[in-house]
C-alpha cells in the first residue's frame, strides 16, 4: 500500500523584529512594483498608508494609519483597492490577518491581498490574491480560525 502523506512541518516562529524588518522590505517592493504597473500618478506616496512609509520616509507619521485595515488605497479608474502586504523572508503559502484587515472584508472597496515572497532579496515575487473572505473566491483559501481576543463586562 502507499505510504501516506507526510504531515505538513510546523511552522518556524519567526522573531519580532525580523517579522518588522520582512514586512517594511516587502511594502517598499510592493510600493515599487505598484508603481510600476499603474504609474506614480496613480500609486502616490500618499497612497501607501502604513506606518511603513514613514519608516521609509515617504510620509510623515502622522499621514500614516496602521488601524486602516490595508497598506495601501489606490483609487484606479474609478474604483478604490484595498491592499494588505503580507511578506515573507522565502516562499511561503500562508500569512495572518489582524482584526483590522478582517475587518476591510465588510466595506464597498475591494480588498486584495499582495503576498510578497523572498522580501528581503533584491528579487522578491509578487502574488495578488482576491479577498478570502469573498465568497466568491472562498474556495481558493482554508482559512484556519485560530487566536480571538475576547474582553468581558462585570455584571453590575
Amino acid at each position: 500500500p502507499p505510504k501516506p502523506p507526510k504531515p505538513p512541518k510546523p511552522r518556524k516562529r519567526v522573531a519580532k523584529a525580523m517579522e518588522n524588518l520582512s514586512g517594511l522590505s516587502g511594502e517598499i517592493h510592493a510600493f515599487r512594483m505598484l508603481q510600476s504597473k499603474y504609474g506614480a500618478n496613480v500609486v502616490a506616496a500618499a497612497c501607501w498608508v502604513s506606518g511603513n512609509s514613514a519608516l521609509a520616509r515617504l510620509n510623515p507619521p502622522e499621514k500614516t494609519n496602521d488601524g486602516h485595515g490595508s497598506d495601501f488605497v489606490i483609487v484606479h479608474e474609478g474604483h478604490t483597492y484595498n491592499i494588505e502586504v503580507k511578506s515573507s523572508e522565502g516562499e511561503n503559502d500562508g500569512f495572518t490577518l489582524a482584526s483590522s484587515e478582517i475587518g476591510r472584508r465588510r466595506r464597498k472597496e475591494t480588498f486584495q491581498i499582495l503576498c510578497v515572497s523572498n522580501a528581503l532579496t533584491d528579487h522578491p515575487s509578487f502574488r495578488l490574491l482576491p479577498n478570502p473572505y469573498d465568497p466568491k473566491h472562498q474556495s481558493q483559501f482554508l482559512i484556519e480560525e485560530a487566536d480571538a481576543r475576547v474582553r468581558y463586562r462585570e455584571k453590575r
